[in-house]
């Protein structure tokens, strides 16, 4: 090669400048919410990034050339869609004012602040801007994002019953509470807020009704979110156990989604009444100690303490003796002033009647009670049934032939405890010597309990499984031995030792 060849390149070499780069720039905007309430805070971030193969200077969101640092120019486009509008609020936006140097790869930040004051979509729109540290390039970017505003949400709640203003005494009434939410923000975990029960009348709380999607007494399905022009039913059941007025009142609350504060509905009310019931009071008089298989002879005396007439048509005459026993009842005219069935009373009126009463012989001796509740109706209106009250008539059921009521176990284990032999007095026996013993099946005496004078009634002997001596038996068939005045009974009692 020539000198000359080889000053040229030299001189080509060395005044050629740096090679350029591709700068490049991506931008991106966020709010710091998709949706708010008029009045509420919020941010929105254009997040820069470095995308190119070359360092970036002077880096800002800015329409026009910034080769300075601050103060930097409010450089975000606000353009309300449907009514919506926002302002800026707080120090000189964007944070930070400083134009960023961005190296390849390299992400940065520009934040601007906002208040919503009123309803519609806001389109936000940033343009970003770049000088190539290396060379002439310009690199820019652009990104447009949408916040929605809306109006809070805002509750109404209505109240009504299942009836018509009326509810009969012992009947169930279902309250439904409508909640409409009217806002534009949903309404989150909405629930029934408060319930407050006024009035003379009294209801008793059931819980909820068969298959209920929303109900305040179940923690399961007491709650829902309600959008926006929608609307929600809580359902749940009283029972009217007092007769009046009575005046249910109830809120609603829930939570906005945008806001997350707590909204509330207003107060409603319904009012219905539950009339006096049509009742019958009765009272049982007559002897308490009555005989397996004979006649007891009672006196029930019957008032109306309703507020309307009513008719009777019948007693249901009821023993409680260890359990329900039904026995037949006569209506007899036994003294003067005695009334018969069917019959009917005006409010206030007292009716009496006899009832002759067969004791079933198979009654278990002991303590029990005698109730004969009055069956009626009412005699105008709906005619629904009188509610009965009263006092059931106490008992001493005493057998109708001595001997034994029974075991307490059979067979017996007696390590599990001792056994209980019950037996019965009648009153042809009473005063008289009565003997409780067990025997075995070769007759031999293993234990006396009794053998002494008793009175009419039913006793009981306790065995812990051992002779007169004191010594435990063995395993087998024992008889154990009744014997009074009158009576004699045996019974077979299996001992498993």
């Amino acid at each position: 090669m020539s000198c000359a060849a080889v000053v040229l390149s030299a001189a080509l070499t060395l005044g050629a400048g740096p090679a350029a780069g591709s700068p490049d720039l991506s931008c991106t905007l966020y709010t710091s919410v998709s949706k708010l309430n008029v009045g509420q805070p919020f941010t929105v971030l254009a997040r820069i990034f470095n995308s190119g193969d070359t360092d970036v200077n002077y880096v800002a969101p800015c329409p026009s050339w910034i080769m300075a640092s601050p103060p930097l120019a409010d450089c975000i486009v606000v353009t309300p869609e449907a009514g919506g509008a926002a302002v800026e609020v707080g120090a000189p936006q964007p944070q930070p004012q400083v134009t960023a140097y961005l190296t390849e790869g390299m992400t940065t930040g520009f934040t601007w602040s906002f208040l919503a004051t009123a309803t519609g979509a806001v389109d936000f729109s940033v343009s970003v801007f770049g000088r190539e540290v290396a060379g002439p390039g310009m690199a820019r970017s652009y990104d447009t994002v949408t916040l929605m505003i809306q109006n809070p949400a805002v509750l109404s709640a209505t109240i009504t019953t299942s009836s018509s203003g009326i509810v009969r005494y012992g009947d169930t009434v279902t309250l439904y509470l409508d909640v409409f939410n009217s806002g534009d923000a949903a309404a989150d975990a909405t629930i029934r807020f408060s319930i407050t029960l006024g009035g003379a009348g009294r209801l008793t709380p059931l819980g909820c009704p068969p298959l209920a999607t929303l109900c305040p007494e179940n923690s399961a399905i007491s709650q829902a979110t309600i959008e926006h022009n929608s609307a929600t039913k809580f359902t749940w059941l009283y029972r009217a156990d007092g007769p009046g007025v009575v005046t249910v009142a109830a809120t609603a609350a829930g939570v906005d989604h945008n806001a997350g504060t707590a909204v509330y509905s207003n107060s409603t009310a319904t009012t219905f009444a539950v009339p006096v019931p049509s009742v019958l009071s009765y009272t049982v008089t007559g002897a308490e100690g009555v005989v397996q298989g004979e006649l007891a002879t009672y006196r029930v005396a019957v008032a109306n303490l309703g507020a309307t007439a009513v008719c009777q048509s019948a007693f249901s005459v009821r023993i409680d003796d260890g359990g329900p026993v039904y026995p037949t009842a006569t209506l007899v005219l036994d003294l003067l002033g005695d009334s018969l069935l069917p019959i009917c009373y005006e409010p206030g009126q007292v009716r009496t009647f006899t009832l002759q009463i067969a004791m079933p012989a198979n009654l278990p001796p002991g303590p029990g009670s005698l109730a004969a509740v009055p069956q009626g109706i009412e005699e105008w209106g709906d005619r629904t049934p009188a509610i009965a009250v009263g006092s059931a008539h106490p008992l001493q059921v005493v057998a109708g032939r001595s001997g034994f009521c029974g075991f307490s176990d059979n067979p017996w284990r007696p390590r599990t405890g001792p056994v209980e032999i019950c037996y019965a007095v009648a009153p042809g026996d009473a005063g008289r010597r009565v003997s409780v013993a067990v025997y075995t099946l070769a007759g031999e005496l293993v234990r006396s309990f009794a053998d002494d004078a008793k009175g009419t009634g039913v006793y009981s002997a306790v065995w812990d499984g051992r002779n007169g001596s004191g010594q435990r038996i063995a395993s087998g068939i024992y008889l154990v031995f009744f014997q009074s005045y009158l009576s004699k009974d045996t019974r077979k009692l299996a001992v498993l030792q």
